[in-house]
């Protein structure tokens, strides 16, 4: 799940490498609302498990693409099983 995490943190431009507890509480956030979403608890999120994280993640007066979605699981399925994580 952590690469999950990173993608969907780098998507929606959090300071990954910042040390604040800010970070640290909305790092937990991003984990939870992706482990939520993995929905057949396969460890990973496909297209459409990371589409809705990803719009419960995103801040409220932004709109999550599809094609934006389906672009980071292209590039990040580094095994080609159609998921991240």
């Amino acid at each position: 799940m952590a690469g999950a995490v990173h993608i969907a943190a780098q998507y929606l431009k959090l300071p990954l490498l910042q040390a604040s507890r800010a970070y640290g509480l909305q790092a937990k956030r991003v984990t939870e609302v992706l482990q939520k979403h993995d929905v057949d608890k396969s460890g990973g999120l496909d297209f459409k498990e990371l589409m809705s994280a990803m719009k419960e993640i995103a801040p409220k007066d932004s709109k999550v693409r599809a094609g934006d979605v389906s672009w980071i699981v292209e590039k990040y399925d580094l095994d080609g099983d159609g998921q991240l994580g």
